[in-house]
């Protein structure tokens, strides 16, 4: 892919947890984003992205769909530092908590297309600011503000949001939209769904191939590891 110019600097890799060493290698040569989504492999067990700071290649943060977990970017920061600190041994490598955020939101800048517009507070930069109260129980008594906010932060702490210089949360609400409609609306919709089509016969409609295709996938020797066992 690199070869044919489908991959380059303006690509995003999502997950690339199976990936080779020369996958790994071709996506430094392109200089793809990878973007990694902890919450979402650990609910799937799809398996374990490796570490690729050191690979030299950019990784943003996901967090999938909606049925893959919270959308928590924070959470899946959190998820991320603590699987970077058990697939690698040597705990010199492992990054402060100021470059996992500042590196995670200039990835995910660089990932939906906005390098230097967004993911950082500077000059010409848009203004996407959210400001954090500092006196939430999470935060006392505070030391470094940086791990606070990627060891403690669940999001119960935000007090307004900019996104482009326009107030889109103000004292923990939304002003943009009526959330407690939404939420109703979300419900009805939910609840139609699980009249039509419960979750247990989804679950009978689908198991069949999954359980082929799952534990056959699992024992082939894919050259590589992504899993973790306990012995």
């Amino acid at each position: 892919m690199v070869d044919s110019g489908n991959l380059n600097d303006r690509s995003s890799l999502v997950h690339f947890i199976w990936s080779r060493d020369d996958d790994i290698a071709a996506a430094r040569e392109a200089g793809v984003t990878v973007v990694h989504c902890p919450q979402s492999n650990l609910m799937l067990g799809a398996g374990i992205c490796p570490v690729l700071r050191e690979a030299g290649i950019r990784v943003a943060f996901g967090t999938d769909g909606s049925n893959c977990g919270p959308a928590n970017y924070l959470e899946n920061l959190r998820l991320a530092t603590g699987l970077m600190r058990l697939t690698e041994p040597d705990f010199e490598k492992w990054p402060d908590s100021d470059v996992v955020l500042k590196e995670a939101y200039a990835a995910g800048a660089r990932a939906a297309g906005w390098p230097g517009e967004t993911g950082e507070i500077a000059p010409g930069a848009r203004a996407d600011l959210v400001v954090f109260h500092p006196l939430a129980h999470l935060h006392r008594p505070m030391e470094d503000p940086y791990r606070h906010l990627l060891h403690y932060e669940n999001g119960g702490s935000v007090e307004s949001v900019w996104v482009d210089g326009r107030m889109l949360v103000e004292d923990g609400r939304v002003v943009t939209i009526d959330e407690d409609a939404l939420t109703d609306e979300a419900e009805e919709i939910s609840a139609r769904r699980r009249a039509s089509l419960p979750p247990e016969a989804a679950a009978r409609a689908q198991r069949s191939a999954f359980r082929s295709v799952i534990p056959e996938q699992l024992a082939a020797d894919a050259g590589m590891e992504r899993r973790v066992s306990l012995r």
